[in-house]
């Protein structure tokens, strides 16, 4: 994918993050990205098509993201507070209406937008389990793969529960809550300490 694509996807991205999905037409894209209705036709078949390739965008700059946090990480329990941390910036510009257009009137891009999502973070959680079990920091006896599934089945019900309104899921402290909940379930006493280690560090960033 070249740069000019790239640039186009991510501006349109913001656009959708912005105003929803359905009420941006193409006329409102290429006035917005001040090119002609004729470029952008030039680059997608049609809306489904030009969907599907924003959210395509945004999964692989996801990973590029988490990638990037990877070479940051000094250890297992380090990782997931440095995802919290991702999140939370992420979760800034969440707009509740791109999921429910995407669910209505893009039903395919929906699903594999959230299989995507499902299979990213299991397989996050999934290594940072057997990391930290190497690390001594969780439990060497537990399921890695159970927990795993677990911990993602939590995190995917949250948004369409009816339990917890759209502040509450994008609401920092109870990320943090719900990571806290994970790694005490799972750590060792070497754990625990690391994990109130990062959270008196947690204190002084929020300072």
């Amino acid at each position: 994918m070249n740069t000019e694509i790239e640039n186009i996807l991510q501006r349109i991205y913001f656009l959708y993050q912005k105003y929803g999905i359905k009420s941006i037409t193409m006329d409102d894209i290429a006035r917005e990205l001040g090119i002609s209705k004729k470029t952008i036709y030039e680059y997608f078949t049609d809306k489904n098509d030009l969907v599907n390739k924003v959210y395509e965008f945004e999964h692989k700059l996801n990973m590029q993201q988490f990638n990037e946090l990877s070479n940051k990480e000094e250890n297992a329990i380090q990782a997931l507070f440095l995802v919290i941390r991702y999140m939370d910036e992420m979760l800034k510009e969440y707009n509740p209406s791109v999921d429910y257009d995407l669910k209505k009137y893009y039903p395919e891009v929906f699903e594999k937008k959230r299989k995507r999502m499902i299979e990213g973070v299991y397989d996050k959680i999934y290594n940072n389990l057997l990391r930290g079990i190497k690390e001594k920091l969780y439990r060497s006896d537990m399921d890695p793969d159970l927990i795993a599934r677990l911990h993602v089945s939590r995190i995917v019900s949250v948004p369409t529960s009816d339990i917890f309104t759209v502040e509450e899921f994008t609401s920092h402290n109870n990320r943090r809550e719900l990571m806290i909940y994970h790694i005490r379930g799972i750590a060792t006493e070497k754990g625990i300490k690391e994990l109130e280690k990062e959270l008196q560090n947690e204190k002084e960033i929020e300072k």
